[in-house]
């Protein structure tokens, strides 16, 4: 599935294309610095599994999911509020 992410190529192309040559990376720096990215983009994916598999653990303990499923809905109404805020009375 990350294969189909479009925010790795979005990440890198301005990051290729604008800041390596604004900082002066060139020549045999540009594959260091270009192998250092390509290890943080794929350590990302990694380390989503590993939280995942360690919050799936954790929340199957009903008190546990029912603790977190309310925060999530609170962080939404809050969004959601803000939001609506911010569409209403920017245009004021």
């Amino acid at each position: 599935m990350q294969l189909l992410n479009p925010k790795a190529p979005l990440a890198i192309l301005p990051i290729a294309t604008v800041q390596f040559p604004a900082a002066g990376v060139e020549g045999t720096a540009i594959l260091f610095w270009s192998l250092v990215l390509g290890t943080m983009a794929g350590g990302a994916p990694g380390s989503y599994l590993l939280a995942g598999a360690k919050l799936g653990r954790f929340i199957q303990n009903p008190v546990v999911f029912r603790g977190l499923n309310l925060v999530m809905a609170l962080l939404l109404l809050y969004v959601a509020g803000d939001i609506l805020l911010t569409a209403t009375f920017s245009s004021l």
